[in-house]
Protein backbone atom coordinates (compact mmCIF):
# COMPACT_ATOMS: atom_id res chain seq x y z
CA UNK A 1 0.00 0.00 0.00
CA UNK A 2 0.93 3.67 -0.43
CA UNK A 3 1.30 5.86 2.64
CA UNK A 4 1.32 9.66 2.41
CA UNK A 5 3.05 11.69 5.11
CA UNK A 6 0.48 13.36 7.35
CA UNK A 7 2.41 15.22 10.04
CA UNK A 8 5.85 14.61 11.57
CA UNK A 9 5.48 10.90 12.36
CA UNK A 10 2.05 10.14 10.99
CA UNK A 11 0.84 8.65 7.75
CA UNK A 12 -2.44 8.28 5.95
CA UNK A 13 -3.23 5.45 3.59
CA UNK A 14 -3.55 6.65 0.00
CA UNK A 15 -4.30 3.31 -1.63
CA UNK A 16 -4.02 -0.44 -1.07
CA UNK A 17 -3.53 -3.37 -3.40
CA UNK A 18 -4.43 -6.88 -2.28
CA UNK A 19 -6.19 -8.17 0.80
CA UNK A 20 -5.44 -6.20 3.97
CA UNK A 21 -7.57 -6.93 7.01
CA UNK A 22 -6.30 -4.04 9.13
CA UNK A 23 -4.07 -1.48 7.44
CA UNK A 24 -3.94 0.76 10.51
CA UNK A 25 -2.96 -2.12 12.73
CA UNK A 26 -0.26 -3.15 10.30
CA UNK A 27 1.18 0.37 10.02
CA UNK A 28 1.15 0.77 13.80
CA UNK A 29 3.06 -2.49 14.18
CA UNK A 30 5.53 -1.45 11.47
CA UNK A 31 5.97 2.15 12.68
CA UNK A 32 9.67 1.61 13.49
CA UNK A 33 10.28 0.34 9.96
CA UNK A 34 8.33 3.23 8.43
CA UNK A 35 10.22 5.84 10.45
CA UNK A 36 13.59 4.28 9.64
CA UNK A 37 12.77 4.30 5.92
CA UNK A 38 11.65 7.90 5.95
CA UNK A 39 14.64 9.11 8.00
CA UNK A 40 17.28 7.20 6.05
CA UNK A 41 15.73 7.83 2.65
CA UNK A 42 16.66 4.32 1.52
CA UNK A 43 14.78 1.08 1.05
CA UNK A 44 14.31 -1.16 4.06
CA UNK A 45 14.27 -4.81 3.00
CA UNK A 46 13.53 -7.51 5.53
CA UNK A 47 13.55 -10.92 3.93
CA UNK A 48 12.37 -12.70 7.08
CA UNK A 49 10.88 -10.79 10.03
CA UNK A 50 11.67 -13.73 12.33
CA UNK A 51 15.41 -13.10 11.94
CA UNK A 52 15.49 -9.31 11.81
CA UNK A 53 16.95 -7.53 14.84
CA UNK A 54 14.75 -4.47 14.41
CA UNK A 55 11.64 -6.60 14.50
CA UNK A 56 12.90 -8.48 17.56
CA UNK A 57 13.92 -5.42 19.60
CA UNK A 58 10.75 -3.55 18.74
CA UNK A 59 8.68 -6.56 19.73
CA UNK A 60 6.71 -6.27 16.54
CA UNK A 61 3.72 -8.47 15.87
CA UNK A 62 5.30 -8.98 12.46
CA UNK A 63 7.97 -11.26 13.97
CA UNK A 64 5.65 -14.19 14.34
CA UNK A 65 6.13 -17.86 13.69
CA UNK A 66 5.14 -17.56 10.05
CA UNK A 67 7.70 -16.40 7.51
CA UNK A 68 7.07 -12.82 6.45
CA UNK A 69 8.91 -10.40 4.12
CA UNK A 70 8.72 -6.62 4.21
CA UNK A 71 9.78 -4.01 1.68
CA UNK A 72 9.47 -0.33 2.45
CA UNK A 73 10.69 2.35 0.05
CA UNK A 74 10.54 6.18 0.33
CA UNK A 75 8.59 8.19 -2.22
CA UNK A 76 10.29 11.43 -3.21
CA UNK A 77 9.37 14.37 -5.41
CA UNK A 78 11.34 17.59 -5.84
CA UNK A 79 13.86 16.48 -3.19
CA UNK A 80 11.10 15.99 -0.61
CA UNK A 81 10.00 12.66 0.88
CA UNK A 82 6.25 12.77 0.82
CA UNK A 83 5.38 9.15 1.54
CA UNK A 84 6.21 5.46 1.49
CA UNK A 85 5.53 2.41 -0.65
CA UNK A 86 5.06 -0.56 1.67
CA UNK A 87 4.74 -4.25 0.86
CA UNK A 88 4.07 -6.98 3.38
CA UNK A 89 4.27 -10.48 1.95
CA UNK A 90 3.07 -13.45 3.95
CA UNK A 91 4.58 -16.61 2.54
CA UNK A 92 4.72 -20.10 4.02
CA UNK A 93 7.15 -21.52 1.47
CA UNK A 94 9.21 -18.72 -0.13
CA UNK A 95 10.37 -15.29 1.02
CA UNK A 96 11.34 -12.22 -1.03
CA UNK A 97 14.85 -11.89 -2.48
CA UNK A 98 17.10 -9.07 -3.64
CA UNK A 99 15.70 -9.20 -7.18
CA UNK A 100 12.27 -8.40 -5.79
CA UNK A 101 13.72 -5.33 -4.05
CA UNK A 102 15.01 -3.89 -7.35
CA UNK A 103 11.62 -4.29 -8.99
CA UNK A 104 9.96 -2.71 -5.94
CA UNK A 105 12.31 0.30 -6.06
CA UNK A 106 11.50 0.77 -9.73
CA UNK A 107 7.79 0.79 -8.87
CA UNK A 108 8.44 3.37 -6.14
CA UNK A 109 10.31 5.57 -8.64
CA UNK A 110 7.39 5.44 -11.09
CA UNK A 111 4.95 6.25 -8.28
CA UNK A 112 7.09 9.24 -7.23
CA UNK A 113 7.27 10.55 -10.79
CA UNK A 114 3.52 10.19 -11.19
CA UNK A 115 2.90 12.03 -7.93
CA UNK A 116 5.27 14.85 -8.94
CA UNK A 117 3.55 15.14 -12.32
CA UNK A 118 0.14 15.33 -10.67
CA UNK A 119 1.35 18.02 -8.26
CA UNK A 120 2.79 20.00 -11.16
CA UNK A 121 -0.46 19.64 -13.08
CA UNK A 122 -2.50 20.85 -10.13
CA UNK A 123 -0.13 23.76 -9.65
CA UNK A 124 -0.34 24.73 -13.31
CA UNK A 125 -4.14 24.53 -13.28
CA UNK A 126 -4.28 26.73 -10.19
CA UNK A 127 -1.81 29.19 -11.73
CA UNK A 128 -3.77 29.28 -14.98
CA UNK A 129 -6.91 30.07 -12.99
CA UNK A 130 -5.16 32.88 -11.12
CA UNK A 131 -3.74 34.31 -14.35
CA UNK A 132 -7.19 34.26 -15.97
CA UNK A 133 -8.63 36.16 -13.02
CA UNK A 134 -5.78 38.68 -13.08
CA UNK A 135 -6.12 39.18 -16.82
CA UNK A 136 -9.85 39.70 -16.41
CA UNK A 137 -9.28 42.21 -13.62
CA UNK A 138 -6.60 44.00 -15.61
CA UNK A 139 -8.88 44.24 -18.63
CA UNK A 140 -11.60 45.71 -16.46
CA UNK A 141 -9.39 48.01 -14.43
CA UNK A 142 -7.32 49.53 -17.20
CA UNK A 143 -10.25 51.54 -18.44
CA UNK A 144 -8.03 54.59 -18.89
CA UNK A 145 -6.48 52.85 -21.92
CA UNK A 146 -9.73 53.16 -23.90
CA UNK A 147 -9.88 56.54 -25.54
CA UNK A 148 -8.34 58.73 -28.24
CA UNK A 149 -8.54 62.13 -26.55
CA UNK A 150 -5.47 64.08 -25.47
CA UNK A 151 -6.42 63.35 -21.86
CA UNK A 152 -6.46 59.58 -22.44
CA UNK A 153 -3.18 59.63 -24.37
CA UNK A 154 -1.52 61.82 -21.76
CA UNK A 155 -2.68 59.55 -18.95
CA UNK A 156 -1.27 56.47 -20.65
CA UNK A 157 2.06 58.24 -21.14
CA UNK A 158 2.12 59.30 -17.48
CA UNK A 159 1.55 55.74 -16.30
CA UNK A 160 4.19 54.29 -18.61
CA UNK A 161 6.74 56.87 -17.40
CA UNK A 162 6.08 56.83 -13.66
CA UNK A 163 5.23 53.17 -13.06
CA UNK A 164 8.88 52.11 -13.12
CA UNK A 165 10.14 54.92 -10.83
CA UNK A 166 8.69 53.65 -7.52
CA UNK A 167 8.25 57.25 -6.36
CA UNK A 168 5.08 58.41 -4.53
CA UNK A 169 2.28 59.49 -6.86
CA UNK A 170 -0.71 61.77 -6.30
CA UNK A 171 -3.83 61.10 -8.40
CA UNK A 172 -6.58 63.75 -8.33
CA UNK A 173 -9.94 64.06 -10.06
CA UNK A 174 -13.67 64.07 -9.55
CA UNK A 175 -15.57 61.06 -8.26
CA UNK A 176 -15.78 58.16 -10.68
CA UNK A 177 -12.88 59.24 -12.91
CA UNK A 178 -10.86 56.09 -12.16
CA UNK A 179 -8.28 57.11 -9.56
CA UNK A 180 -7.95 53.62 -8.09
CA UNK A 181 -7.75 52.11 -11.59
CA UNK A 182 -4.75 54.32 -12.31
CA UNK A 183 -3.16 53.37 -8.97
CA UNK A 184 -3.56 49.68 -9.76
CA UNK A 185 -2.08 50.17 -13.22
CA UNK A 186 0.95 51.94 -11.72
CA UNK A 187 1.35 49.04 -9.28
CA UNK A 188 1.11 46.34 -11.97
CA UNK A 189 3.83 47.95 -14.05
CA UNK A 190 6.18 48.71 -11.14
CA UNK A 191 8.97 46.73 -9.51
CA UNK A 192 6.49 46.12 -6.65
CA UNK A 193 4.06 44.22 -8.86
CA UNK A 194 4.83 40.88 -7.18
CA UNK A 195 3.78 42.35 -3.84
CA UNK A 196 0.23 43.16 -2.68
CA UNK A 197 -1.86 46.17 -3.66
CA UNK A 198 -3.48 47.44 -0.45
CA UNK A 199 -6.18 50.12 -0.90
CA UNK A 200 -7.31 52.20 2.08
CA UNK A 201 -10.40 54.41 1.84
CA UNK A 202 -9.45 57.05 4.41
CA UNK A 203 -12.92 58.62 4.34
CA UNK A 204 -14.52 55.34 5.41
CA UNK A 205 -12.49 55.01 8.64
CA UNK A 206 -13.14 56.91 11.86
CA UNK A 207 -10.43 59.60 12.32
CA UNK A 208 -9.51 58.24 15.79
CA UNK A 209 -8.88 54.80 14.27
CA UNK A 210 -6.93 55.89 11.21
CA UNK A 211 -3.44 55.72 12.71
CA UNK A 212 -3.93 52.21 14.11
CA UNK A 213 -5.52 51.12 10.84
CA UNK A 214 -2.58 52.41 8.82
CA UNK A 215 0.40 51.68 11.05
CA UNK A 216 -0.86 49.02 13.49
CA UNK A 217 -1.22 48.87 17.27
CA UNK A 218 1.33 46.98 19.37
CA UNK A 219 -0.93 46.87 22.46
CA UNK A 220 -3.59 44.98 20.51
CA UNK A 221 -1.02 43.02 18.47
CA UNK A 222 -2.74 44.40 15.42
CA UNK A 223 -0.77 44.79 12.17
CA UNK A 224 -1.54 47.85 10.07
CA UNK A 225 -2.18 48.26 6.36
CA UNK A 226 1.40 49.50 5.97
CA UNK A 227 2.68 46.11 7.12
CA UNK A 228 0.19 44.31 4.88
CA UNK A 229 1.52 46.29 1.90
CA UNK A 230 5.14 45.23 2.50
CA UNK A 231 7.05 44.98 -0.81
CA UNK A 232 3.91 46.15 -2.61
CA UNK A 233 1.82 49.31 -2.95
CA UNK A 234 -0.17 51.19 -0.31
CA UNK A 235 -2.96 53.25 -1.89
CA UNK A 236 -4.41 56.00 0.32
CA UNK A 237 -7.73 57.05 -1.22
CA UNK A 238 -8.92 60.52 -0.11
CA UNK A 239 -5.69 61.44 1.67
CA UNK A 240 -7.02 64.96 2.36
CA UNK A 241 -9.21 63.45 5.09
CA UNK A 242 -6.20 62.57 7.26
CA UNK A 243 -5.72 64.63 10.45
CA UNK A 244 -2.71 66.98 10.42
CA UNK A 245 -0.88 64.87 13.03
CA UNK A 246 -1.19 61.79 10.86
CA UNK A 247 -0.13 63.81 7.79
CA UNK A 248 3.11 64.56 9.65
CA UNK A 249 3.74 60.84 10.09
CA UNK A 250 3.01 60.19 6.42
CA UNK A 251 5.57 62.88 5.55
CA UNK A 252 8.17 61.19 7.80
CA UNK A 253 7.40 57.92 6.06
CA UNK A 254 8.10 59.51 2.67
CA UNK A 255 11.22 61.35 3.83
CA UNK A 256 12.87 58.65 5.97
CA UNK A 257 11.16 55.43 4.89
CA UNK A 258 10.12 54.71 8.49
CA UNK A 259 6.89 54.53 10.47
CA UNK A 260 5.95 53.81 14.10
CA UNK A 261 3.04 51.53 15.03
CA UNK A 262 0.98 52.82 17.95
CA UNK A 263 2.81 52.11 21.20
CA UNK A 264 6.02 51.05 19.48
CA UNK A 265 9.42 52.34 20.60
CA UNK A 266 11.23 51.21 17.46
CA UNK A 267 10.31 52.18 13.91
CA UNK A 268 9.54 49.82 11.07
CA UNK A 269 10.98 50.18 7.60
CA UNK A 270 8.54 51.00 4.84
CA UNK A 271 9.19 48.69 1.88
CA UNK A 272 6.06 49.67 -0.01
CA UNK A 273 5.31 52.34 -2.59
CA UNK A 274 2.81 55.03 -1.64
CA UNK A 275 0.13 56.23 -4.05
CA UNK A 276 -2.43 58.76 -2.82
CA UNK A 277 -5.60 60.21 -4.30
CA UNK A 278 -7.95 63.07 -3.53
CA UNK A 279 -11.20 64.48 -4.87
CA UNK A 280 -10.58 67.72 -2.98
CA UNK A 281 -8.58 70.74 -4.18
CA UNK A 282 -5.37 70.15 -2.22
CA UNK A 283 -3.81 73.60 -2.93
CA UNK A 284 -6.97 75.16 -1.47
CA UNK A 285 -6.74 72.78 1.49
CA UNK A 286 -3.13 73.85 2.15
CA UNK A 287 -4.11 77.54 2.07
CA UNK A 288 -6.91 76.81 4.55
CA UNK A 289 -4.45 75.02 6.85
CA UNK A 290 -6.22 71.68 6.41
CA UNK A 291 -3.38 69.95 4.57
CA UNK A 292 0.35 70.23 5.12
CA UNK A 293 2.10 72.24 2.42
CA UNK A 294 5.30 70.17 2.67
CA UNK A 295 3.36 66.91 2.29
CA UNK A 296 1.51 68.27 -0.73
CA UNK A 297 4.82 69.41 -2.25
CA UNK A 298 6.31 65.96 -1.70
CA UNK A 299 3.33 64.18 -3.25
CA UNK A 300 2.97 66.66 -6.11
CA UNK A 301 6.40 65.78 -7.50
CA UNK A 302 4.60 63.10 -9.52
CA UNK A 303 0.92 63.88 -9.93
CA UNK A 304 -1.83 63.50 -12.49
CA UNK A 305 -5.30 65.00 -12.64
CA UNK A 306 -8.01 62.83 -14.21
CA UNK A 307 -10.26 64.75 -16.59
CA UNK A 308 -14.03 64.43 -16.17
CA UNK A 309 -15.85 62.41 -18.82
CA UNK A 310 -17.86 65.48 -19.93
CA UNK A 311 -14.54 67.11 -20.93
CA UNK A 312 -13.44 64.13 -23.05
CA UNK A 313 -16.58 63.31 -25.09
CA UNK A 314 -14.58 61.53 -27.81
CA UNK A 315 -13.79 58.78 -25.29
CA UNK A 316 -17.38 58.00 -24.36
CA UNK A 317 -18.08 55.48 -27.13
CA UNK A 318 -14.71 53.65 -26.87
CA UNK A 319 -15.34 53.31 -23.14
CA UNK A 320 -18.93 52.23 -23.68
CA UNK A 321 -17.82 49.60 -26.19
CA UNK A 322 -15.20 48.32 -23.76
CA UNK A 323 -17.80 47.97 -21.00
CA UNK A 324 -20.24 46.33 -23.43
CA UNK A 325 -17.70 43.58 -24.20
CA UNK A 326 -16.85 43.20 -20.51
CA UNK A 327 -20.44 42.69 -19.34
CA UNK A 328 -21.43 40.56 -22.32
CA UNK A 329 -18.65 38.20 -21.38
CA UNK A 330 -19.78 38.15 -17.75
CA UNK A 331 -23.46 37.65 -18.58
CA UNK A 332 -22.90 35.23 -21.46
CA UNK A 333 -24.67 37.49 -23.97
CA UNK A 334 -23.88 38.33 -27.58
CA UNK A 335 -24.71 41.99 -28.18
CA UNK A 336 -23.07 43.44 -31.28
CA UNK A 337 -23.15 47.14 -30.45
CA UNK A 338 -25.30 50.23 -29.90
CA UNK A 339 -28.20 51.61 -31.91
CA UNK A 340 -27.90 55.15 -33.31
CA UNK A 341 -30.34 56.37 -30.66
CA UNK A 342 -28.30 54.73 -27.90
CA UNK A 343 -25.08 56.33 -29.18
CA UNK A 344 -26.76 59.74 -29.26
CA UNK A 345 -28.02 59.28 -25.70
CA UNK A 346 -24.59 58.19 -24.47
CA UNK A 347 -22.60 61.01 -26.07
CA UNK A 348 -25.05 63.76 -25.05
CA UNK A 349 -25.42 62.71 -21.39
CA UNK A 350 -23.57 64.88 -18.80
CA UNK A 351 -22.20 61.91 -16.80
CA UNK A 352 -21.68 63.64 -13.44
CA UNK A 353 -20.55 60.27 -12.04
CA UNK A 354 -17.97 59.99 -14.85
CA UNK A 355 -16.57 56.59 -15.89
CA UNK A 356 -18.16 54.78 -12.93
CA UNK A 357 -21.62 56.06 -13.88
CA UNK A 358 -21.09 55.08 -17.53
CA UNK A 359 -19.92 51.63 -16.50
CA UNK A 360 -22.99 51.10 -14.30
CA UNK A 361 -25.31 52.28 -17.08
CA UNK A 362 -23.83 49.83 -19.60
CA UNK A 363 -24.02 47.00 -17.07
CA UNK A 364 -27.74 47.62 -16.50
CA UNK A 365 -28.35 47.84 -20.25
CA UNK A 366 -26.61 44.51 -20.91
CA UNK A 367 -28.58 42.80 -18.16
CA UNK A 368 -32.01 43.84 -19.52
CA UNK A 369 -31.24 43.73 -23.27
CA UNK A 370 -32.71 40.79 -25.20
CA UNK A 371 -31.78 41.88 -28.75
CA UNK A 372 -28.52 42.17 -30.67
CA UNK A 373 -28.03 45.94 -30.11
Amino acid sequence: FVLIKDGADKFKTATTVGIVDDVNGLTDAASAILSRTLDAGTTVFISDTREDELCKTAGLALADKVGRSILCCPLEAEAKRFGLLFMDVLRTKSLLKGSHMHLFEAAAYVASEFYAAQQTKQGLLAARGRIAVLNSLAWEEETFAYGTSEAAIGLNEFIQKHAVLDCPVLVTGNTGTGKEMVARALHRRSSKSEGPFVPVNCSAIEPMNLEAELFGDTAQERPGRAESAASGTLFLDEIAILPLELQTKILRLLEEGLYFPLGATRPKTATFRLIASSIRDLPACTQAGEFRQDLYTRLNEASVNLVSLADRPDDIMPLATHFLKLFCRRCGKKIKGFTAEAQQALTSAPWPGNIRELKNAIERAVVVEVGEE
